[in-house]
């Protein structure tokens, strides 16, 4: 302990209290500090306040983490490597901390966890496989949205830092899906491999990334709005869970991690069934993001945003076989500043039953190093491609 006792602290008179707001700061104040931040409150009061800061500190001290989505909490394989622990699980129940209740069918990435960081970047949903059809449909649950979730889904480690997930299906929504993790000590690989049992004309799938917590909720990519225009750089936002997603141009050219959060999100973000929904539209289209739509072909394959100073880079392999598109949602982790970092991944042509299509995604997740960094990532995984087998 620190050396202070309960009288101790109710002699204290007052603590002073300093509350502000973190907009465009070159260093973000972390959880750990806002806990042990000193509060003006009566003495009496204060005592349990600067008490729980105490406790927060030493606990800090033996290494401890005051995230509530701790993931040596939640079911599944753990992996290491360097700096990076990551969790992957299947769709099991598990006990939900920060909700106070059970839940079931979130599966894949529950967890990843950088050693200096110390928290969980996804709440409880993770980088969770969402959903899958076929066309036509075909399946037990070929209604069900959330197929993935609901059929049966087994786990494996099959490598010291690799973990396969498995569906059938014939027990799902006619998608059978294979998924090897992978982590490195920067990242994390997604290896994924589908296929239908009979002829099709398309296979469609989605994963959602549920973040926690971040102070910039946009996503940055390069792709063309209009057909005759140019490939460039934009930034992607939502003003709400049901969009639109809009873009502005944004030269990310020689900045920092904190030069890009250019204004406050939380100014023109609401909750999905908020009432100033239009208002947040308004202000979107204000700050200059416009909701078009990237031309087909057009993306580039990779996406980025920031979790504080760190880089959370999605890089997809190109295939011919395959079509990615990348989504968001500021509110979708649960709440502002927890959005849903999310992706298509759909077969780009008819398919014949039990031809396997793999297909590969890195996260690349650390401390972000500039913007030639994040080039040399995406040029060093999207290399090689991958495709079909027959």
């Amino acid at each position: 302990m620190s050396g202070y006792n309960a009288v101790d602290l109710i002699g204290l008179s007052a603590i002073r209290v300093e509350i502000f707001e973190i907009v465009t700061v070159k260093r973000l104040v972390s959880i750990e500090e806002q806990i042990m931040m000193r509060l003006i409150i009566p003495a009496a009061a204060g005592a349990v306040v600067v008490l729980w800061g105490l406790l927060a500190q030493d606990a800090l001290a033996e290494g401890g983490s005051q995230t509530s989505n701790d993931e040596s909490k939640i079911p599944g394989i753990r992996l290491s490597s360097g700096s990076l622990r990551a969790r992957v699980t299947n769709n099991v129940e598990r006990f939900i901390s920060q909700t106070s209740n059970r839940m079931n069918g979130y599966n894949g990435l529950a967890a990843l966890q950088e050693r200096d960081q110390r928290k969980n970047i996804f709440v409880h949903a993770g980088l969770n496989y969402e959903t899958a059809s076929v066309d036509p449909k075909t399946g037990p649950l070929k209604d069900n949205w959330k197929a993935p979730r609901v059929a049966p889904m087994t786990i494996e480690k099959i490598r010291r830092n690799s973990v396969k997930l498995t569906q059938k299906g014939s027990e799902a929504s006619g998608v059978n899906m294979e998924t090897v993790y992978t982590l490195g000590k920067t990242y994390v690989d997604m290896t994924c491999m589908f296929w239908a049992d009979n002829d099709v004309k398309q296979i469609k799938t989605f994963w959602a990334s549920y973040m926690n917590q971040v102070q910039n909720t946009s996503l940055f990519l390069r792709a063309k709005l209009d057909e005759k225009g140019p490939t460039q750089w934009l930034e992607a936002a939502s003003p709400t869970h049901k969009g639109p997603i809009g873009y502005r141009p944004f030269d990310p050219t020689g900045r920092d991690w904190y030069d890009y959060l250019t204004d406050n999100p939380v100014r023109r973000q609401v909750m999905r069934r908020s009432p100033e929904i239009p208002a947040a539209r308004a202000a979107q289209k204000k700050a200059g993001f416009e909701p078009l739509k990237l031309v087909p072909g057009s993306f580039e394959n990779f996406f980025y945003g920031f979790v504080d100073d760190y880089l959370f880079l999605m890089i997809f392999r190109p295939s011919d076989d395959m079509r990615f598109h990348m989504w968001l949602s500021p509110t979708g982790g649960g709440g502002v500043r927890s959005p849903a970092w999310d992706f298509s991944a759909n077969s780009a042509r008819p398919t014949k039953g039990g031809e396997k299509i793999t297909w590969s995604v890195r996260l690349v997740y650390k401390k972000f190093a500039g913007l030639d960094d994040v080039l040399k990532e995406v040029e060093r995984f999207q290399k090689r491609k991958t495709g079909s087998k027959k």
